[in-house]
């Protein structure tokens, strides 16, 4: 019974560590949570569990709603992946609350360093998910190269001048959701395109309820269009699907990599950016140690 307690308390605590990491990356332009969810092995699972959820939302249970046939809607309500749905939101929350001000002032003035931490992270994390592909063939590079192709065009795209009214965030919402759960294009990125980020960054700082309501009922909609289209990709045709995603992320870099080389550094600061980079390199193997799987395998059923 004591071992059985400790693996609970245990797999609570990695997977709501994995929420702070996919939270975390996911305020950070040119990073995202998918990335994360990826490379600790929760990805398909997350992506299985997003679609089911949305499944229940249907008229037989608004109908047991309504008749009061609350056993049944119970039954339905069980098969939700709470084990894993509880603790990544609380991390995912912990992060968007307690890292917003932290990220920015990481933003502010080490910008540089920043973006070379997550440059080796995203580096290490494509090298490590290729390890997951049974074979390299033909028909998977090129799906790599247009993931590629589609990361770097997208990262390069300019910011708009829109405002911050309501059906704007409701929409950016929506489209920063699926940025966010779709590894390589980040879900902050998107918001920078959108002219929400700082926006959104002060509306978490100051908790303003009615915009994060707004914005979260856009991610709502977003989530349950997009979440079922990945699940077929993945399931339906898994080693294209993670060839694309792998050469989306690589080609997102492209960002950190302009952002890096806009600025001027001295040496010392030089060997500060490699050891920034280092460092994500070592995040990696950290959190694959972590998720306790066959590095050769996705973790569909597991934690």
């Amino acid at each position: 019974m004591k071992q059985a307690y400790y693996r609970t308390i245990r797999d609570f605590l990695v997977i709501y560590l994995k929420g702070l990491l996919m939270g975390s990356a996911d305020i950070i332009p040119g990073v995202s949570g998918g990335t994360i969810a990826l490379i600790t092995r929760i990805y398909t699972r997350l992506i299985d569990g997003i679609t089911h959820f949305f499944g229940l939302v249907n008229l037989s249970n608004i109908k047991n709603i309504f008749r009061f046939r609350f056993r049944d809607l119970w039954q339905d309500i069980k098969t939700i992946d709470f084990k894993l749905f509880i603790p990544l939101m609380l991390g995912i929350i912990t992060a968007f609350i307690a890292m917003s001000s932290i990220i920015h002032n990481l933003m502010e003035n080490y910008l540089g360093f920043t973006y070379a931490f997550f440059t080796g992270l995203i580096i290490a994390s494509a090298f490590f998910l290729y390890r997951q592909l049974d074979s390299i063939r033909f028909s998977i590079i090129i799906m790599s190269i247009l993931g590629f192709i589609s990361g770097f065009i997208i990262v390069g795209i300019d910011s708009l001048k829109v405002n911050h009214s309501l059906p704007i965030l409701f929409f950016s919402g929506s489209i920063a959701i699926t940025a966010m759960i779709l590894p390589g294009i980040s879900g902050a990125f998107i918001l920078v395109m959108l002219n929400q980020y700082e926006h959104m960054l002060n509306v978490l700082r100051t908790i303003s309820i009615r915009e994060i309501i707004v914005f979260i009922a856009g991610a709502l909609l977003g989530l349950f269009v997009f979440s079922r289209l990945i699940r077929y990709l993945l399931h339906s045709f898994r080693s294209l699907t993670m060839g694309f995603l792998i050469g989306l992320m690589i080609g997102s870099l492209r960002l950190q990599f302009n952002i890096i080389n806009g600025n001027s550094f001295s040496k010392l600061e030089i060997a500060g950016l490699i050891i920034s980079t280092l460092a994500g390199l070592a995040i990696v193997i950290f959190i694959t140690r972590i998720s306790k799987v066959n590095p050769n395998k996705d973790n569909i059923s597991g934690i």
